[in-house]
């Protein structure tokens, strides 16, 4: 979407449109096609509930029992906000909400007001230099002189017909996760073959009641404040390891070491860009669709 006016969108996104680097929605669109967020390795389309792994696939090669060969479908940990509803206020600049994919960056944004007020921006990317990691990143800033309260909805589903999952043991606020596919593609039997395991930690925010289920809690933000909240999936398949839970305990990244996440995956993005781009004058339309499909 091209913007008609410079307040139609928040201001810092603005000239990433129009050098068509960045496709900006003003708000949510139901039943639109929402993009793919993927490294190669793990990825998943922006707000399904799945995820998929490479060479992770479900059923036998022929389909004998079930559904032939095919990419699993594995639950994926959603962080929500919990949002106003904006319709019809007039106490909201229009140019502080939306929804945008930055294709030079490779990260899905969104700006929302929350609460009394509070400005929010989440970032979702699949980690350029982390093949096993998925970042959502929840930026909270409070103008107001009054603390404000921020609620966030936790959700894991069991809801996969491809892959079978138990819970592990992790830290203090994680969720762990280990598992397999359910009829392997070498399968000569319906329980035989060689199963792929796999195994998936995810920060969570408060703990739900059991493995599958849902729960929520409140963040307080202080007057005049900003903080940034980072929710960490990672996944790991025996296809790369002998050792898929020691692996993905290892490579779960640290709270201490987590500034840094976005900041590698843009610099590594930028050097994709650096060796191989085109660039066009001009035309805004070209542009977008000549670096959409290099995206």
């Amino acid at each position: 979407v091209v913007p008609n006016s410079p307040g139609s969108m928040p201001s810092a996104w603005r000239e990433r449109c129009l050098s068509a680097n960045l496709f900006y929605s003003p708000q949510g669109i139901a039943g639109a096609r929402m993009p793919d967020l993927a490294n190669g390795y793990v990825g998943y389309v922006v707000g399904a509930p799945i995820l998929h792994a490479g060479g992770l696939f479900n059923g036998d090669a022929k389909g004998a029992f079930g559904p032939a060969s095919h990419r699993a479908d594995i639950p994926r940990p959603i962080v929500s906000v919990q949002k106003r509803d904006l319709r019809g206020s007039r106490d909201i600049d229009p140019g502080s909400t939306g929804q945008a994919l930055d294709i030079e960056r490779a990260v899905f944004l969104e700006r929302s007001v929350v609460g009394s007020g509070i400005r929010v921006e989440e970032r979702w990317y699949a980690h350029a230099t982390r093949p096993s990691v998925l970042v959502h990143e929840v930026s909270l800033e409070n103008p107001s002189g009054s603390p404000g309260l921020v609620q966030l909805l936790f959700g894991f589903s069991n809801s996969s017909a491809d892959v079978e999952l138990s819970v592990c043991r992790a830290g203090v606020g994680l969720l762990c996760v280990t598992g397999a596919n359910r009829i392997p593609e070498d399968a000569l039997t319906e329980s035989g073959g060689n199963h792929t395991t796999m195994a998936m930690i995810t920060d969570a925010p408060c703990a739900i009641p059991s493995l599958f289920g849902t729960c929520n809690t409140t963040l307080r933000v202080p007057p005049s404040s900003s903080a940034v909240y980072y929710f960490v999936t990672t996944v790991v398949t025996s296809l790369n390891s002998t050792d898929p839970l020691r692996d993905a305990t290892e490579i779960h990244p640290a709270s201490q070491d987590r500034q840094g996440l976005l900041g590698e995956h843009t610099t590594e993005w930028a050097e994709r860009w650096r060796r191989g781009s085109i660039s066009i004058q001009g035309d805004l339309r070209l542009a977008q669709a000549t670096n959409a499909s290099l995206y």
